[in-house]
């Protein structure tokens, strides 16, 4: 119930600030909810942080997803291993969160990404 609330809160929340220019990185909104169905054996093949502001995210299918933070996410440019929290059986989406060395980081947009830029 909690998250069909949370659900159309977001739905209005995108419909009111939708034509703000907020995605300055990678991201590309499709104007659809974006998000990673879960898998039986899980459903990420691979992240990379862009430093404390966001993270990219790659599906098994190897789709690439750009998300940001509700506040900046210090302990992410020095970890090796984060933890995606979320709620099955729903997919990682903009309700979700990471964590790692304890600090819980949650997400404030999701969206499809071509990926991280190239690092040569």
């Amino acid at each position: 119930m909690i998250r069909l609330f949370a659900l159309a809160f977001a739905t209005l929340s995108v419909t009111v600030i939708g034509g703000c220019e907020t995605h300055k990185t990678g991201a590309v909104p499709t104007g659809k909810l974006a998000g990673i169905p879960l898998g039986e054996f899980g459903s990420i093949r691979d992240w990379r942080g862009d430093g404390a502001k966001g993270v990219y995210i790659e599906s098994d299918k190897r789709e690439w997803y750009y998300a940001t933070f509700q506040e900046p996410c210090v302990n992410l440019p020095s970890v090796v291993h984060i933890e995606i929290r979320t709620a099955p059986p729903f997919p990682i989406d903009h309700f979700d969160a990471i964590q790692m060395l304890g600090e819980v980081c949650f997400f404030k947009t999701f969206d499809n990404s071509p990926g991280p830029p190239s690092s040569g």
